[in-house]
């Protein structure tokens, strides 16, 4: 349903309208964003690293073609936590997942090349130095 489409209906009340025009908006933006962090990094050399979480082991339960039941443990990784980026030897950014936030990838990334001059939080500092290592193997050539 286009913006259009929305305007133009009678039957969806106005205030829904509003709602939905500005939902539709905020779509569209991420989608701009993330088209350019694709290109932007799809053009320049960029290292990215993902900080996660503790990992979630559960055990889980599976039956076969007879009735006795056979458990495993199930590992999955972690929630992401945090995003490092690397443009440079010393170009590090990062950019943290706050508690309750829905993340996005590309947006992650734009945050973190935007805090490349900001020096990275205390609990960022040992992710930022494994970063800080990878970046000097890997971007020489980079200043």
């Amino acid at each position: 349903m286009t913006t259009q489409d929305i305007i133009g209906n009678d039957h969806i009340p106005a205030h829904t309208k509003e709602k939905m025009i500005m939902r539709r908006q905020e779509s569209q933006a991420r989608e701009k964003l993330d088209a350019e962090t694709k290109e932007f990094i799809h053009n320049n050399k960029v290292l990215i690293s993902y900080v996660r979480g503790p990992e979630i082991v559960s055990l889980k339960k599976k039956r076969f073609f007879t009735n006795i039941p056979l458990y495993y443990v199930d590992h999955q990784l972690g929630p992401i936590k945090a995003v490092i980026v690397a443009t440079g030897k010393d170009k590090i950014g990062w950019s943290k997942v706050k508690k309750g936030d829905k993340y996005n990838k590309y947006e992650g990334i734009q945050i973190a090349l935007s805090h490349i001059e900001v020096e990275s939080p205390y609990s960022l500092n040992e992710d930022v130095e494994k970063m800080r290592v990878r970046a000097t193997k890997y971007l020489k050539d980079q200043p």
